[in-house]
């Protein structure tokens, strides 16, 4: 037997892939935002999960696209708020493991 699924990249691939639980994550978003909205928040969680952090310019950045420079750390707030992502020395990443894996495999197109 493969000792792979003792990997734990291997068993939070799995687990994000196989759980409606991390939907929800998303549709609660969706659902909540209007679209532009969440167009931005989706932006920069995709961001997030592929590069495993986003920092202050990065977002910063990342709002003058999607034209949210008034408003863009009130989106950032609330994400931390609800348990998405955490600051962490001036970087934001998932507060969740298999949040940031579901994230990635639901948005596997990325553009850096």
């Amino acid at each position: 037997m493969s000792k792979n699924w003792r990997n734990p990249k291997i068993i939070i691939g799995n687990v994000a892939k196989h759980s409606d639980y991390f939907e929800d994550w998303k549709k609660r978003l969706q659902n909540y935002m209007p679209v532009k909205d969440f167009k931005f928040v989706n932006d920069i969680l995709t961001h997030t999960a592929h590069k495993g952090h986003i920092s202050l310019q990065e977002i910063y950045d990342k709002a003058v696209e999607h034209n949210k420079t008034t408003d863009y750390m009130e989106f950032i707030k609330e994400l931390e708020k609800d348990g998405y992502i955490i600051e962490v020395e001036n970087k934001y990443q998932f507060v969740s493991s298999f949040l940031s894996s579901f994230w990635k495999r639901n948005n596997p197109t990325f553009n850096t």
